[in-house]
């Protein structure tokens, strides 16, 4: 993740031990870079296929004032699979921040993370997950589940079966697309009906169809303009218009 971030410092504790599943996966050429110290190997899964992935361990990692440290990750190749431009070195995952309210301002381009607020589930604009980060999806009148993903670089991917009950245009093939270890095929599509996922609502927007991909996929670009509050403490996440100025 590329955004600025900031850290409510004043009661974050000192850094601790995150959990290795997904806190900060790593490209290849970073691991070897870097030297990281092969740490066994691991199962991945995107959904439709599952493939072996080497694990490394990294001794500290930072962002901002927020510290991880002897952390045990991911390591594959990221880079080859998007452009030059697009290329990063790892992802900070759900677990880097699994123990405080984090705020990502599409607005502003800037992450913050606290550990002194909540969000809990009685807060009027929070929305409860028991999966990360499947919440309620109102696309038309269809109303469904989608997987938030804040990383990824579409508006919205939905999968054939789903897309042939809403109103909506094909526009043509889109070619393949990508996903962590299967390549699939889709069509770039226009819905007629209003997305409404927490308080954005969305008019006629441009999706990704796929028939095989297994849930409806919210990515960034249906986030912009929006704030995103995760609180996995308490399992909910909230969607919200930024304040006036």
């Amino acid at each position: 993740m590329s955004e600025d971030g900031t850290v409510d410092s004043a009661t974050a504790p000192p850094a601790s031990p995150a959990s290795p599943a997904s806190a900060a996966p790593a490209d290849a050429t970073l691991a070897d870079a870097l030297n990281l110290p092969a740490d066994g190997k691991d199962e991945t899964s995107d959904g439709v296929s599952s493939s072996q992935v080497d694990r490394v361990r990294i001794a500290s990692l930072t962002l901002g004032g927020l510290e991880r440290r002897d952390l045990s990750v991911i390591a594959r190749d990221y880079r080859s699979r998007v452009s030059p431009e697009a290329a990063f070195s790892g992802i900070l995952g759900r677990e880097f921040f699994a123990d405080g309210l984090l705020a990502i301002d599409f607005s502003t381009r800037r992450l913050t993370f606290y550990r002194s607020r909540e969000m809990p589930a009685s807060l009027r604009e929070a929305m409860t997950f028991e999966r990360a980060f499947r919440i309620p999806v109102t696309i038309g009148a269809l109303k469904t589940t989608g997987n938030v993903d804040t990383g990824a670089n579409v508006t919205m991917v939905v999968p054939g079966a789903v897309f042939a009950d809403l109103e909506g245009t094909a526009a043509g093939p889109a070619g393949g697309g990508s996903l962590t270890n299967t390549r699939i095929d889709i069509f770039d599509a226009k819905l007629a009906g209003p997305v409404e996922i927490g308080g954005a609502r969305l008019e006629g927007i441009a999706v990704k169809v796929a028939t095989d991909y297994p849930e409806v996929l919210i990515g960034a670009h249906a986030l912009q303009g929006h704030i995103v509050l995760i609180d996995q403490r308490h399992s909910t996440l909230a969607i919200c218009k930024p304040p006036p100025p």
